[in-house]
C-alpha cells in the first residue's frame, strides 16, 4: 500500500542537546519546514512509517561524540524508504554513493533553500536513485553475507 508523501522534509532521531545536530535540527524546525518525529516513545515501525511519508529525510553524519562524521544506517533507511537524501556536505557518503543518489547542503540556511526550492521531479529522481543503489547493493544478504565470509563462514 503506496502512502501520500505529505511531509517535504522529515528527520526521525534522536536529536540530543546543545550538538551539532540539535543546532540543524532545531533552526531547521524552527525556519526551515522541517518536520521532527522523535524517536523516544515511537516503535521502529512508527520510524518507518514517518520515512514513507517524506519526501526528502534529512541526515546528519556526525558522530554522537561530534568529532567525526560517518555513514548512518538512515542512509540505506532512506533508499529502503524511497524517499531523497538530504545529506550533510561533511559526510563520507560520497565514497558509498554515487552524486546522483542524494542531495548535499553545507549549513541550515542551504538546506532550508534546498527543501524549499527543490522541485519534486528532481527529487524523485535523487530518491530513485538512492533506492536503486540500495536495493541493489546494501541488501542484508549482502551486507551480512560479506562480514561472514570475512570470518570464514560460507554462505548459501
Amino acid at each position: 500500500l503506496e502512502r501520500e508523501r505529505n511531509i517535504r522534509c522529515g528527520f526521525s532521531g534522536t536529536v540530543g542537546r546543545w550538538n551539532s545536530r540539535s543546532e540543524i535540527v532545531n533552526a531547521l524546525e524552527w525556519f526551515g519546514g522541517l518536520t521532527v518525529m522523535p524517536r523516544e516513545g515511537h516503535g521502529y515501525m512508527d520510524h518507518v512509517s514517518f520515512m514513507k511519508r517524506c519526501q526528502i529525510l534529512l541526515n546528519i553524519s556526525v558522530t554522537g561524540t561530534g568529532h567525526a562524521n560517518h555513514i548512518k544506517g538512515r542512509v540505506l533507511e532512506a533508499g529502503w524508504a524511497g524517499c531523497a537524501l538530504l545529506e550533510d556536505k561533511e559526510s563520507p557518503i560520497g565514497e558509498w554513493f554515487p552524486k546522483d543518489c542524494y542531495f548535499s547542503y553545507s549549513d541550515p540556511v542551504q538546506a532550508k533553500e534546498m527543501i524549499s526550492d527543490l522541485d519534486d521531479k528532481s527529487i524523485m529522481e535523487r530518491a530513485k536513485r538512492l533506492s536503486e543503489e540500495v536495493r541493489s547493493r546494501f541488501h542484508p544478504k549482502m551486507i551480512y553475507g560479506e562480514i561472514l565470509s570475512r570470518v570464514g563462514i560460507a554462505v548459501p
